[in-house]
């Protein structure tokens, strides 16, 4: 179920398995970017933020496959990153910063999500690049 993949993610992010929360947060992003009607049945039902934001995500891919649905991609991807972020994992920003970086291009005439987005993506992957050591792509990140 990609709410549990959600869940899971955030225990294996607090007992600072941050690759394994990594691939748990994606599958739950990759589900939700090629899911095209979720079913009632697997929304989550608990009232925290984490489950109010993948309902709101899910909502939105029910009304709109368009720009306002990128948003919402682009706010949880940006979501994942903070909690990265919060818990000091550079590979874990990185690796949802290149996923997101899709999600926010204007493609098939939909819109960017915002005029900035990606250049805070692009930020976000030069600073965490630069201080993994990773030079060369932090500059192609500049670029």
């Amino acid at each position: 179920n990609w709410f549990f993949d959600h869940l899971l993610g955030r225990c294996y992010l607090s007992f600072g398995q941050f690759s394994k929360a990594q691939d748990c947060f994606i599958a739950a992003l990759a589900w939700l970017a090629s899911r095209s009607s979720p079913e009632s049945r697997e929304l989550p039902h608990a009232n925290d933020d984490d489950a109010m934001l993948l309902v709101r995500c899910l909502s939105m891919y029910r009304r709109d496959r368009g720009s306002v649905f990128k948003e919402v991609l682009f706010q949880y991807c940006s979501f994942l990153i903070d909690m990265f972020e919060l818990h000091r994992s550079a590979e874990g920003v990185l690796a949802v910063g290149y996923i997101a970086l899709p999600i926010v291009a204007e493609d098939d005439g939909v819109v960017s999500p915002s005029p900035s987005s990606t250049a805070v993506l692009w930020s976000t992957i030069f600073r965490h690049n630069s201080a993994l050591g990773r030079f060369e792509e932090a500059y192609v990140a500049l670029v």
